[in-house]
């Protein structure tokens, strides 16, 4: 059976229920180091009882030394800059979790305008970067669920849903 993976990102943290149950049904979390934090304040309400991530990974720019030191076991250090933090958990995930089949990026919008367009920018360039065959990548915030289309695509989306398309060429 195909794994599926959550990764969240440091925006703005999903409140609604949708992205809430992914993250319930998630068969592993990846967090961003700077959104540890926010999960933990959440995990509770998500779950019913407070819950760490799989795993933590990042620079570590954004997470205290107490944190860093308290949850160690499950941090996984990439202190690189060529790419941003939800690149490198995203190609953790590709490196390390066998079996994927889904990857959900959420808290990857809504807080900084410019790191909003960037993480967006980045769903194109791991489509036509990885092969990800057989995955599929889905950013979702609580206003929007948004995806790469790299060939032909028909999608049927319902009566009265607003969609947008953008294209980066």
């Amino acid at each position: 059976m195909l794994k599926t993976v959550v990764i969240i990102c440091d925006g703005r943290f999903p409140k609604s229920e949708y992205p809430r149950y992914l993250i319930r049904n998630a068969d592993f979390i990846i967090c961003c180091d700077g959104a540890l934090r926010k999960f933990l304040r959440n995990s509770e309400a998500i779950f019913g009882e407070r819950r760490l991530p799989d795993i933590v990974v990042g620079d570590m720019d954004s997470l205290s030394d107490g944190l860093q030191n308290k949850y160690s076991d499950i941090i996984v250090r990439i202190d690189e800059q060529e790419h941003n933090d939800q690149t490198k958990a995203f190609r953790w995930a590709l490196e390390n979790i066998k079996g994927v089949g889904q990857i959900y990026i959420l808290g990857a919008t809504g807080e900084r305008e410019d790191h909003t367009i960037g993480n967006v920018s980045l769903l194109m360039e791991y489509a036509r970067t990885y092969d990800l065959e057989g995955i599929n990548v889905e950013m979702v915030s609580d206003h929007a669920t948004i995806f790469a289309v790299t060939d032909t695509f028909e999608m049927d989306c319902g009566e009265g849903r607003k969609i947008s398309i953008f294209s980066p060429d």
